[in-house]
């Protein structure tokens, strides 16, 4: 029988050693191989969502938009504005206008002056009245008599809700300021009106 040289070893004895480690090398792919198939698989971690709510913003995409704030209504003209501040000294001073008085009279914010005559029938109570959200058209009067325009705003005069002068000025479309004198004779008042509804026009905004 023929044999290796000294100190080696038979062919066939080698043969195991290496189909073992054959083994083990496909064990080892298939085991790789099984934990990219199940990474790929496994679901992406994320927030949870209700899948109600999901299918709802799918069948109706509106329903995603933020909600619109409501808009703001019409800005106050007399905004800052005092209704005594609106006439000027020298007029108060031309017109006898004393004891100046600021007050709330439902949507009106007034200033109330004093006229002291020598008697009643040339005594007089004047009134500025801010109307933020009545224009001219939301007068209410048995009549109103459209008067040219003072300086740059429209002009009515109408009798008061207590009887006396008023002339009203148009401030933009949805306001006015009232001026009115209640007591003494109506042409009289009627004239203090128009007088003082003249020196307060150029402050109106």
């Amino acid at each position: 029988m023929i044999t290796d040289r000294a100190g080696a070893m038979p062919a066939e004895a080698t043969t195991p050693t290496w189909r073992n480690a054959a083994r083990l090398t496909t064990s080892a792919c298939a085991v790789s191989l099984s934990v990219v198939l199940l990474a790929s698989c496994s679901p992406v971690p994320g927030p949870i969502q209700d899948p109600g709510q999901g299918l709802a913003a799918t069948r109706n995409p509106a329903t995603a938009t933020a909600t619109p704030a409501p808009s703001s209504g019409p800005a106050d003209a007399f905004a800052g504005v005092d209704p005594c501040g609106l006439v000027p000294h020298d007029a108060r001073t031309r017109l006898g206008l004393t004891d100046p008085r600021d007050k709330q009279v439902g949507q009106a914010r007034v200033c109330r002056f004093r006229i002291q005559g020598a008697t009643l029938r040339n005594s007089y109570t004047v009134g500025v009245e801010l109307f933020s959200t009545r224009g001219l058209e939301d007068i209410v009067a048995a009549r109103t008599d459209r008067l040219a325009d003072i300086g740059h705003h429209r002009a009515v005069r109408f009798e008061g809700a207590n009887g006396g002068c008023a002339v009203a000025l148009g401030v933009g479309d949805r306001s006015r300021v009232d001026v009115t004198a209640v007591g003494g004779d109506l042409e009289p008042a009627c004239d203090i009106v128009a007088r003082l509804a003249a020196a307060l026009e150029p402050s109106l905004p």
